[in-house]
């Protein structure tokens, strides 16, 4: 996915010191996606699965 591309270490860094996502906002939170989650919201869905 283009919009996340480069950015798994801060995404997994995130998950490391605050668990696993329960929405697609607190992707604007890590370091460097502010403002990208409306590029992937019809392309990631967050589950608690």
């Amino acid at each position: 996915m283009p919009a996340l591309k480069g950015h798994g270490h801060e995404i997994v860094r995130y998950r490391e010191e605050r668990g696993r996502f329960t929405s697609l906002r607190q992707l604007d939170e890590v370091p460097g996606l502010s403002g990208k989650t409306e590029e992937i919201g019809e392309q990631v869905e967050v589950t608690d699965s």
